[in-house]
């Protein structure tokens, strides 16, 4: 037995691919069950062995492989029970609307090519609008503010000024209660100077009025 009929293949692993003191055993895996592939186009394939010379079989044998390249009207031909079988529900279900633009885009050019460009475009283009909404809306409502510490947290630094140069030093337009206030100057439990300064005249009013009835 060959170590190509086993279903286990030894690899070795090293630096430069050289020799070392540990092998990487690695499960064997191949998409025609082990055995090689053959070229149907054989030597053929390559111009220069065309041009070396072809013997009138050879010959014959290129003829006929690129007649078989000519696909019937049939072709690609839709087979109902393989799509079911390599696609699960889940799968369907998604890739129906796809589809149908597909078909809707080849009935009106007569170009598959082009009606699979436009199902790619439209895939991709629903992923990536799909991702900037759940973005924006993760940013809109998901901000980190004085009520909590998990969040999305945006900040600002500071420009670069050297010394010299119009503006420096720098010196912020923010007040003292405005940094790192996290919202808190816009909730209702924050009092501001203003605020303060209202509540206690409207205070005074109430009670003038109320020396006014005694």
């Amino acid at each position: 037995m060959t170590d190509k009929d086993t279903f286990i293949q030894e690899k070795l692993v090293g630096y430069h691919d050289k020799p070392c003191s540990y092998w990487q055993r690695l499960p064997y895996r191949s998409d025609t069950g082990g055995v090689s592939p053959m070229l149907l186009e054989g030597l053929e394939k390559y111009t220069n062995h065309r041009i070396h010379g072809m013997t009138p079989d050879r010959r014959a044998w290129r003829k006929q492989f690129l007649l078989d390249q000519n696909l019937s009207h049939r072709e690609p031909v839709f087979v109902p029970e393989l799509y079911y079988e390599i696609n699960n529900p889940i799968r369907r279900f998604l890739r129906y609307p796809y589809n149908k633009l597909e078909q809707a885009v080849l009935k009106i050019t007569g170009n598959s090519l082009v009606a699979k460009s436009a199902k790619i475009y439209a895939v991709k283009s629903t992923y990536y609008l799909l991702f900037i909404f759940a973005a924006s809306y993760y940013f809109m409502y998901n901000k980190r503010d004085w009520t909590r510490i998990g969040g999305i947290t945006v900040q600002q630094s500071k420009p670069i000024i050297f010394p010299g140069a119009p503006g420096y030093p720098y010196e912020s337009n923010m007040k003292l209660s405005e940094f790192y206030d996290m919202g808190f100057s816009k909730s209702a439990l924050f009092k501001s100077e203003e605020r303060i300064k209202a509540e206690y005249a409207k205070e005074l009013e109430q009670k003038k009025l109320a020396q006014k009835k005694q």
